[in-house]
């Protein structure tokens, strides 16, 4: 018996079956051009390069500037100083004090942190400042920038039962973000006219689910500007106390 020669292509039912070639035809190694050819595609390469790689510059160049311009509103509108309301026989010490510990190790946080409670002794030796008061209530979150030295215009409050569970910045990497930079953007904004304070939305990750939806606005976190939010800060207090 004998032997068929082989074909260009095998017909057959595999995803990679092809249909036999009509004509071999030459492979592009068999293939030869003119010089006028080379030419034109030589040309082409040199004014194709140069424009992509004006263009790829141009991208970065833009791109740097925009972060140049975020950093910059940044640098003015980071936090200056966090506050904690610790008050009452009903609020121990502790959760305030664990709060300020990932705050300060977890988060990074270096700068300023303010504590305005009844329970000075409790806070003695602690990586914070303390402001005494006597007589308060729930309004006292009204009072915050009253109660604060006047050097601080951006400032976020924080709840006694806000864990920081990130760091605030990553060493050698500047792009990270992380909510530090959503307080500084939301400061910045403040300051732009588009709101008085910040706060995030409501996760509704109230406990056991009751009231599961009723709050729009978590008020565990406020980003405030002094110069901005002291109006209404005091309608709030006003509110509270009618």
């Amino acid at each position: 018996r004998g032997v068929s020669p082989p074909r260009p292509f095998t017909r057959g039912k595999g995803p990679f079956a092809s249909k036999p070639s009509k004509s071999p035809g030459r492979s592009l190694a068999d293939k030869s051009y003119s010089p006028a050819t080379l030419y034109k595609f030589a040309l082409m390469l040199f004014i194709l390069v140069p424009t992509l790689l004006l263009l790829l510059l141009r991208s970065n160049n833009e791109s740097h500037a925009t972060n140049l311009r975020h950093v910059k509103h940044r640098e003015n509108s980071e936090p200056q100083v966090f506050v904690y309301v610790n008050y009452g026989a009903g609020f121990p010490a502790w959760p305030t004090k664990l709060s300020l510990k990932t705050l300060r190790e977890t988060g990074g946080w270096k700068g300023d942190v303010v504590v305005i409670t009844d329970k000075e002794k409790d806070f003695a030796g602690e990586d914070c400042d303390v402001v005494v008061v006597r007589e308060a209530g729930k309004e006292i979150k009204g009072k915050l920038l009253d109660l604060l030295d006047k050097k601080y215009d951006n400032v976020v409050y924080l709840d006694s039962d806000i864990i920081v569970s990130a760091p605030f910045t990553l060493p050698g990497n500047p792009s990270f973000k992380s909510v530090f930079h959503d307080l500084s953007d939301a400061i910045h904004q403040i300051s732009a006219g588009e709101s008085q304070v910040a706060m995030f939305k409501d996760s509704a990750g109230h406990m056991v689910g009751w009231c599961s939806g009723c709050d729009v606005w978590h008020t565990g976190v406020i980003a405030l500007k002094r110069s901005r939010s002291e109006a209404l800060l005091k309608d709030w207090h006003d509110e509270i106390l009618e």
